[in-house]
């Protein structure tokens, strides 16, 4: 009598097939998930080479890079004019991204945000462009559905006086660079920088932002002193950042608003400065903005460069090349490579 084995999987086997699959699956996972951040960090490579372009293009037709911001009309009869919420460097550099059309929908005349402009920039202002989000984070929005269209800010060095018509890097208040400027190299120099756009859940790393610190004698052109032959914070700099940080442990006085938009001239919305180093551990928030308790970190005075990229941040330098800085990046380098005249010297190497 012939004995034949039944067609298909035993239990047992059935059981090892699932358990080999799942192994794969979890060895696959890692390296698709990797190409994938790959593929979002070259593609933010490539907005930031296109920003570095356009800013050259700009010099090229005006003689300066562009003003961090401007002067403008707020409100229909008014007589005088204000440098707060008025357009951006990023704004300027649109004809030289391929945005002729929402360029020419802008009103330079009026604010972007607030007042009348509010309204009569409104379809310019909101207006959502690939080349200002990186894809490994432009799609944050906040928790009531507000979008974020800003990864990409311009560098004021390490300038915490945000007022100032003057600063240490690339971009200044109401103040055109040129190259002419640049003392220390426009490849040794940040143009721009990406940061993570803000978050309103309180105590996000490198997302969440706070106001209302004193910041006693720490709003400065240049907060850096030579001590023993070597650049260190002044010590009312360091009580600052002291500060920030207790504020982020808190629960009062957080904001959300980080890289809200491109079109404001305004540092924390398009304006970064090289205080504080990359990713850092240390001072987990976004942004700090020295008093107005319960306002947004436009116009803060820390407002530091993060990413979603493991290990670091891309920069866009002044000549218009991209580089990646590493989250272990030495503060004396990362401020040497913030300002554009500083004076020192730095090997590549030390921060690549």
């Amino acid at each position: 009598m012939n004995m034949r084995r039944p067609k298909g999987f035993t239990l047992i086997e059935l059981l090892v097939v699932i358990a080999i699959i799942g192994v794969l699956i979890a060895l696959l996972l890692p390296a698709v998930q990797a190409a994938r951040e790959a593929a979002r960090r070259s593609q933010c490579v490539n907005n930031l080479r296109q920003l570095g372009l356009a800013a050259h293009n700009y010099h090229s037709a005006v003689g300066s890079f562009p003003m961090a911001n401007a002067t403008a009309y707020h409100d229909i009869g008014a007589t005088d004019l204000t440098d707060w919420g008025t357009w951006s460097a990023q704004a300027f550099l649109l004809p030289y991204l391929e945005q002729k059309p929402v360029y020419d929908a802008m009103n330079f005349n009026w604010t972007c945000w607030w007042g009348y402009g509010a309204n009569a920039n409104a379809t310019a202002f909101n207006t959502r462009l690939a080349v200002f989000i990186c894809p490994s984070d432009g799609t944050e929005t906040t928790s009531w559905g507000e979008p974020m269209l800003n990864n990409y800010h311009g560098s004021m060095g390490t300038t915490t006086d945000i007022w100032n018509q003057s600063s240490t890097g690339m971009f200044a208040h109401r103040l055109s660079i040129k190259e002419s400027s640049v003392k220390d190299g426009l490849s040794n120099t940040i143009l721009f920088s990406e940061a993570l756009v803000g978050s309103d859940t309180i105590g996000t790393k490198w997302r969440d932002s706070v106001t209302g610190t004193t910041g006693a004698n720490a709003s400065l052109l240049n907060p850096l002193v030579p001590v023993g032959g070597q650049l260190q914070f002044a010590p009312a700099v360091l009580t600052a950042l002291q500060e920030c940080t207790t504020a982020f442990q808190g629960t009062s006085n957080h904001t959300w608003n980080r890289g809200w938009r491109w079109g404001p001239g305004s540092p924390g919305l398009t304006l970064f400065n090289t205080v504080v180093t990359p990713n850092s551990q240390q001072y987990q928030w976004s942004g700090c903005r020295f008093g107005c308790p319960g306002c947004g970190v436009d116009f803060g005075n820390f407002l530091n460069a993060n990413s979603s990229h493991p290990g670091g941040v891309n920069v866009g330098m002044a000549d218009g090349s991209v580089k990646f800085i590493k989250d272990s990046i030495a503060p004396q380098t990362w401020w040497a490579i913030g300002t554009k005249a500083g004076g020192e010297t730095v090997s590549s190497d030390s921060y690549q």
